[in-house]
């Protein structure tokens, strides 16, 4: 039997969604069910079909502030809770939190994971009190709430992509052994851009 894991996604950026799954499509003995946002225009059209992906479009966040979002968020955590709780995944793997209701979620995962068995593994990308990095300022203020300190005691594995993002989860009382450096790499299934080697290398700069 194939495994399957659950990845939370939440609609954030599509680059790095692509570049996500295009990597993913390779794992052939492992089928990933990604909960996702609904897409629009280009990034609807720019989809990464592979057998072993199912991307399900859980949430349309184009409806933030109007009174039908409510709908969709009641629709979005009944699906949520039940692929936690009831697919045949043993691993739920958080790429981003739905930032609408982080806290909210910190704590309902967790929750319903442990309740029904299920590993966690966190991509970290920050620690900040801002929504995001991008959003504030070089100068990291990190802040550990209760549902964050609840949530990070339950995560069986943490994964970071930088040694400053390990040691900052270090100072924040997570164990060396609960941390895995992942660097970023390169995305070979890229389309053609008519660009050079030369050129691409060289804009790296």
């Amino acid at each position: 039997m194939k495994k399957q894991i659950l990845v939370l996604y939440s609609g954030h950026q599509y680059d790095y969604l692509y570049g996500l799954l295009t990597a993913l499509r390779n794992l052939k003995d492992t089928d990933f069910i990604i909960i996702d946002s609904v897409r629009y225009g280009d990034e609807e059209k720019k989809k990464v079909i592979s057998p072993n992906i199912q991307v399900i479009p859980a949430i349309d966040k184009s409806k933030i502030g109007r009174i039908s979002f409510g709908i969709e968020l009641i629709k979005y955590y009944s699906l949520l809770i039940y692929h936690v709780a009831m697919s045949p995944a043993q691993v739920i793997h958080i790429e981003w939190f739905n930032y609408i209701s982080i806290k909210f979620e910190e704590f309902l995962i967790p929750t319903v994971a442990k309740l029904f068995g299920k590993k966690i593994l966190y991509k970290v990308h920050d620690l900040s009190k801002e929504k995001l990095l991008s959003d504030g300022s070089s100068k990291v203020i990190s802040e550990m709430t209760p549902t964050r300190r609840y949530f990070f005691n339950r995560v069986d594995k943490f994964i970071v992509h930088n040694k400053y993002m390990r040691n900052l989860l270090h100072a924040n009382g997570v164990k060396p052994d609960r941390i895995k450096i992942i660097y970023h790499g390169v995305n070979n299934y890229a389309e053609n851009l008519n660009i050079g080697s030369l050129f691409a290398r060289t804009s790296l700069h």
